[in-house]
């Protein structure tokens, strides 16, 4: 194995987080499918991102800068998912119908749960870019977002408008993994 391909291969470490994150989408996948928990599906999903969060912060917790960085990752998926659900709202593409609160036509909980979820994932990441794993991460979080989207729609909690549907919603979710990838890899390198 030369040198390039022992830098794009995955380590072990790597493949447990990655089928850790396939095991917990699959099984919320499962129990939305399943049991269709319309009144506490933003409960569930706040819960799991605090565990997450929580999770990644202890293991990191004396590393200041990874998570000066992680705080950066959560509010940049935050406010790119801000950008995005207002826009979407403001054009009728969709619409999320229910809500504690909302912030222009973002949900509350959504912002905390992008928060939560970006700076986590920001801690969980090897350090160092991998295109393997880079690739494998932004497939499994934009087809899980996107089956998250569905979940949604077919709780009665999100509705979609004027030729709005899967193909378009797998794509805007790999544009904004990707861009958090060249965020995370690139624009905070020297975190």
């Amino acid at each position: 194995m030369d040198a390039k391909d022992a830098q794009e291969s995955i380590s072990l470490r790597e493949k447990v987080n990655l089928m850790n994150i396939f095991v917990l989408f699959s099984a919320l996948g499962f129990i939305f499918s399943t049991f269709q928990p319309r009144d506490f599906i933003w409960l569930i999903l706040v819960e799991c991102s605090i565990l997450w969060f929580l999770i990644e912060v202890y293991h990191n917790r004396n590393n200041p800068g990874a998570l000066k960085k992680a705080a950066i990752m959560g509010l940049s998926l935050a406010l790119v998912g801000f950008v995005a659900e207002n826009v979407g709202g403001t054009l009728g593409l969709w619409g999320i119908l229910e809500s504690v609160l909302f912030i222009g036509y973002m949900p509350i909980e959504v912002i905390l749960i992008c928060f939560l979820v970006g700076f986590a994932w920001s801690l969980y990441l090897p350090g160092e870019f991998n295109k393997n794993y880079s690739l494998y991460d932004v497939l499994l979080f934009s087809i899980f977002g996107t089956l998250g989207e569905i979940a949604l729609v077919n709780n009665g909690i999100m509705q979609y408008n004027d030729g709005w549907g899967t193909p378009f919603v797998f794509a805007g979710y790999l544009m904004v993994w990707v861009l958090l990838h060249i965020i995370n890899y690139k624009v905070l390198q020297d975190f």
